[in-house]
């Protein structure tokens, strides 16, 4: 999800007393505290809603906080890699013989 700036197309008027029912709400969105950094969503920043926690988070903080230490561990553990490699290249396979 992205929510645009104040003014551009699909994003709230530049005018906080506009009379729009969906300007407020896309405001209290974009004001929303990020569940990993707790700085607002903000405007032109991709985010995603999680469900369990009820909250939006940035793509960014989530990809920091789940995938750089995994990343990090594969590249120390030549091993462990070697078996995420093979079964990502399963699942790509799965996906493509799937149509997906």
């Amino acid at each position: 999800m992205l929510i645009p700036a104040p003014g551009k197309d699909n994003g709230p008027c530049q005018d906080e007393g506009c009379e729009h029912p969906l300007c407020p709400a896309l405001r209290e969105k974009a004001a929303a505290a990020c569940l990993w950094c707790q700085k607002p969503i903000g405007y032109n920043q991709p985010f995603e809603w999680d469900d369990e926690q009820d909250g939006p988070f940035h793509w960014g903080c989530n990809f920091e906080t789940w995938f750089r230490p995994i990343e990090r561990r594969l590249k120390r553990d030549p091993v462990l890699n070697a078996k995420f490699q093979a079964l990502l290249k399963e699942h790509r396979n799965t996906e493509t013989e799937s149509g997906q």
